[in-house]
């Protein structure tokens, strides 16, 4: 059985399937196309593909970190950090992650995130 051929627009990609569902990593976007493109799947090699009006993927720009203010913290004391960057989107899944500690986040603008520092121990560490 031939793998599936998943086309993000033109780009192609070798995808597997897992439990019924197709899993493949998307291609780097070609910031020249547009950042919103038709997914269509391939069970022949890539010889023909699914009908193109069904999915869109939406590549979104990366975003980027520039500072955390404070840059360090005092335990129990420092409630939040402020995240500067560019980028930001407002996700309901939006977290901060300190070390391996996920906390979390609130959306200010595209530059800025409030990331709420939980209680912890007087021995904790990252």
């Amino acid at each position: 059985l031939m793998n599936p051929v998943v086309a993000f627009g033109n780009m192609k990609v070798i995808a597997n399937i897992d439990g019924g569902k197709i899993l493949c990593e998307s291609p780097q976007w070609d910031s020249h196309l547009s950042n919103k493109v038709p997914v269509t799947v391939s069970f022949n090699g890539g010889s023909s593909f699914s009908d193109s009006r069904v999915a869109m993927f939406q590549y979104e720009t990366p975003v980027q970190l520039i500072e955390a203010i404070p840059s360090a913290v005092v335990v129990n004391v420092t409630k939040d950090i402020l995240v500067i960057g560019n980028n930001f989107k407002p996700l309901s899944t939006l977290t901060c992650r300190l070390g391996v500690k996920h906390m979390d986040a609130t959306f200010i603008d595209d530059t800025t995130i409030r990331c709420a520092l939980p209680s912890m121990p007087q021995d904790f560490s990252f």
